[in-house]
């Protein structure tokens, strides 16, 4: 290519690019993404912080779940059985899961 080629094909190249940048700033500078009614309701956070509150929280008792209930001793008699509505209500849920299928080779 000549020198000549090269800079028909360089100068409106960068004079593309210089409007397309342009065009962009512009764009942003009258476009905004933050409706007039979100923007009165964004309201800053105050950075005053009550360290009395969060000394309290950590002086909170843990308290550790428990898994197993226990049985509660009561005067009252619990029931023999309890029957169920269906065979199908005491046993465990059965979860099937599906084999991936084997990838597929293609030969040209």
């Amino acid at each position: 290519m000549k020198q000549r080629d090269i800079l028909f094909i360089l100068i409106p190249t960068f004079l593309l690019v210089v409007l397309w940048v342009i065009f962009n700033i512009y764009h942003n500078s009258i476009e905004s993404t933050v409706s007039k009614t979100v923007s009165a309701e964004v309201v800053p956070i105050s950075p005053d912080f009550d360290f009395q509150t969060i000394e309290n929280l950590k002086k909170r008792e843990v308290i550790q779940p428990l898994y197993e209930i226990s049985p509660v001793n009561s005067s009252v008699p619990a029931p023999a059985e309890v029957e169920t509505s269906s065979v199908s209500a005491n046993q465990e849920p059965i979860i099937i899961q599906e084999p991936e299928p084997p990838p597929t080779i293609t030969t040209p």
